[in-house]
């Protein structure tokens, strides 16, 4: 019987000997850069990223998102600089799919009673790859809130990458529905699952109460995700921008400053309170003092402290939650929604 070490050396030479004349060609070819080089070395790199660059890239800055070397990018590219060019795709190779299908990156966030172990498993990847990912993340000691980097299977479809850079594949329209208007129409595309979330969450409200304002919501993503001024994310149709509920409005709850007494905590907490219990919500920034009326609205309808202080920052600033403070919220909540496929 043959040794576990020699059959494994053996498929490897093998390999090795299959890949030997196409890597050689590529080295002397003078192909243009879209032609991914392979070497002998490659074999441990198992799965494809394809990244499109965004303004203000660099492959350095790429390079280290994805923990590989700019040399390997170049290679795997045929770059024979550093210089790239917006809208420009690459090739990034991981070791993530030991089937061979390509993966992307997505962001975890770390909810209560998470493990290391159990994320992994979640994600059909193994603990040393989740930790390889996260080199500065013990995940023996994980809080909740704490993002963590994960590569998935890419379906193909729907959003890739993260919030802050990433896009949006096979991207659908938010159209103006029950509950709710779209201030612009180009800025309003989601995942499938996105799209779903807003409208039946806010007609969920709309069929609970009576004479219930229209909400405004503005941004999403565009069509094809990617960067979108003035905001660092809503670029793979995670996130969007909608307007508070507020007391004493009848037709829409426009896009302005909101204080805490005009706040509407009642039909706020029913929103949230939807999707948070369905498990969808990443984040919900709010700002900070328009916490308390829903916390304590929430707190009277008989939530538990120890339920609310899992979902909300408030009443300790600094703390963790679902429901947390961000600056720039005194107008409108942002939410970003998990990635469902």
């Amino acid at each position: 019987m043959s040794h576990p070490v020699h059959s494994i050396m053996i498929r490897a030479l093998l390999l090795v000997a299959a890949l030997a004349p196409a890597v050689a060609g590529a080295q002397t070819s003078t192909a243009s850069s879209d032609v991914e080089v392979l070497e002998a070395s490659d074999i441990r790199w198992t799965g494809r990223i394809t990244y499109e660059v965004a303004p203000g890239d660099t492959l350095g800055e790429i390079a280290e998102e994805y923990g590989v070397t700019v040399e390997e990018i170049r290679r795997w590219n045929n770059l024979r600089s550093d210089r790239i060019n917006v809208g420009q795709s690459l090739v990034i190779r991981t070791r993530s799919s030991s089937s061979g299908t390509e993966r992307v990156r997505t962001t975890y966030t770390v909810r209560s009673g998470d493990t290391g172990s159990a994320i992994a498993r979640r994600h059909g990847v193994s603990v040393a790859e989740l930790q390889r990912w996260n080199r500065n993340t013990n995940l023996d000691r994980l809080r909740i809130g704490q993002d963590l980097v994960v590569y998935v299977e890419d379906s193909g479809s729907g959003s890739t990458g993260s919030p802050q850079r990433g896009r949006l594949r096979g991207g659908v329209a938010l159209e103006s529905g029950t509950g709710f208007r779209v201030r612009n129409a180009e800025r309003a595309y989601g995942t499938p699952s996105t799209v779903s979330f807003i409208r039946n969450g806010i007609a969920r409200v709309t069929a609970r109460y009576v004479e219930v304002p229209d909400l405004m919501v503005h941004d999403l993503s565009f069509a094809r995700g990617g960067r979108m001024t003035p905001h660092a994310s809503h670029q793979n149709g995670l996130d969007a921008d909608i307007t508070y509920f507020r007391t004493g409005v009848q037709d829409v709850c426009s896009w302005q400053d909101v204080e805490p007494r005009e706040l509407d905590a009642r039909l706020q907490w029913y929103l949230f309170r939807t999707w948070i219990e369905l498990g969808v919500v990443e984040y919900i920034f709010v700002n900070f003092e328009l916490q308390q009326p829903i916390y304590d609205y929430a707190l009277a309808r008989g939530a538990s402290v120890e339920q609310l202080d899992e979902w909300f920052e408030y009443p300790e600033r600094g703390s963790s939650g679902v429901i947390r403070h961000e600056a720039g919220h005194d107008d409108h909540f942002h939410i970003r929604f998990r990635n469902v496929q």
